[in-house]
């Protein structure tokens, strides 16, 4: 009872149902019911059965036809039925007569009665599951249309809220709890939507107000232009820089317009270069950078952005890191995947947080994102799931005591079709 078809199926079978027995029924009623109001004598000779001729002609006992060249006799009428007959006056014969007629006239009449009767039953049975089918199917999906219209008006809070969920058929349930997922999903990005925007404008306003600041002070002659001056400018420059960079690319992520080359290439050979660049920067903040490769690490990239991945991850895990601390980078070879795996030596990440890690300008407090865009590893994600691939992040215990560290593994599908010879 749970199923639209199968209330829809059992209404129409009902309505089927009463169509053909509730019209006979109610007739056969009437019919009895004028019967039963005739006279006593007259009703019991109007159901009497009509007796068969013990011999008709042309006919022997065992029913089989006669032969002309028969020596049977014939079988004449008992001459008591010819009395009783021949007795019958003409009085009452009309009024057996008029009895008869009137009888068939009650008997039309009761067809009638009946016929009228059935029909209105019919009739309000059929409104009867008309209005159950209102309650069950009806009513529901008026319910959902309210709420898409008030949804399309802008209001991203409306939900479908159905009255006696236990009587509601499955597909109306699901119906509406796809619906409120759907709104909820709306409301959602309508939100991070909002907060994105609040967040793009205060990471713009930050160096765009420092270079005012410093401009004007250049200008009043309060801070002496040199190179110290021009570096500090130039930080902020380029901040400016790769914020607009990275929303340029999220925003072709979003859109599916980023395009990726997509080659063969063994991992290691991606990874190595990126490596070897953040080696003196690493090096100046006294921070070991170890770096594992593998073998096997065959897998369709995009070369460069992977590259980019590579070093948003190592940015973040340089911030975090103190000195003397390690980051490790290490690729391992599963049977349907590859895996990239950057381990910082920073604190880790707030158990609360790493759900949020790799949404938009959430830098917790972690120093990950400090003088960054803080799109870092929304654009980690992104990329790697243009690729095929999924990123996580977990914290390792370092140190049972006190040192903890986040992981971020990548992984990236094997294509067993391809090879990098």
């Amino acid at each position: 009872m749970n199923r639209l078809a199968t209330r829809l199926m059992l209404a129409i079978t009902l309505i089927a149902l009463i169509s053909m027995t509730i019209g006979p029924i109610t007739q056969v009623i009437a019919i009895t019911q004028t019967l039963q109001r005739l006279p006593d004598d007259f009703r019991a000779r109007v159901q009497q059965p009509i007796p068969q001729a013990r011999n008709p002609q042309n006919r022997r006992p065992d029913n089989t036809p006669r032969t002309p060249n028969s020596s049977e006799p014939p079988v004449l009428p008992d001459a008591g039925e010819l009395l009783q007959t021949a007795v019958i006056t003409d009085s009452e014969v009309m009024t057996e007569n008029r009895r008869l007629f009137t009888l068939l006239e009650d008997y039309r009449s009761a067809q009638r009665r009946g016929f009228l009767i059935g029909s209105i039953s019919t009739l309000l049975l059929a409104l009867g599951l008309a209005y159950w089918l209102n309650r069950s199917i009806i009513r529901p999906l008026g319910a959902v249309s309210d709420a898409a219209t008030r949804l399309s008006q802008g209001s991203l809070s409306s939900r479908v809220t159905l009255k006696n969920p236990a009587a509601q058929t499955h597909e109306i349930m699901e119906l509406a709890e796809n619906f409120n997922h759907m709104a909820a999903s709306l409301e959602q990005l309508e939100g991070e939507r909002k907060a994105m925007i609040a967040d793009v404008a205060h990471e713009l306003r930050n160096p765009l107000a420092a270079l005012q600041i410093r401009f004007d002070a250049l200008e009043d002659g309060i801070l002496p232009f040199n190179p110290e001056e021009v570096s500090v400018l130039r930080q902020q420059v380029n901040l400016l820089s790769r914020l607009t960079n990275d929303l340029h690319t999220l925003t072709l992520a979003d859109s599916g317009r980023l395009s990726l080359q997509i080659y063969p290439r063994r991992l290691s050979n991606v990874v190595q270069p990126v490596i070897n660049s953040y080696e003196v920067r690493a090096a100046q903040q006294n921070i070991r950078l170890e770096f594992t490769p593998c073998e096997d690490d065959c897998v369709p990239v995009d070369a460069d952005r992977m590259s980019q991945v590579l070093r948003n991850l190592l940015d973040n895990a340089l911030t975090v890191t103190p000195a003397d601390g390690t980051i490790r980078v290490r690729i391992e070879r599963q049977p349907d995947t590859v895996n990239l795996f950057v381990t910082d030596g920073g604190p880790g990440i707030p158990e609360a947080e790493l759900a949020t890690v790799f949404k938009r300008f959430v830098q917790g407090q972690r120093r990950d994102t400090r003088g960054k865009s803080g799109l870092g590893l929304d654009i980690v994600k992104s990329l790697v799931e243009l690729h095929g691939g999924n990123v996580s992040v977990r914290n390792l215990q370092h140190d049972p005591v006190e040192q903890t560290g986040a992981e971020f593994k990548i992984s990236i599908p094997v294509d067993h079709k391809i090879s990098c010879n």
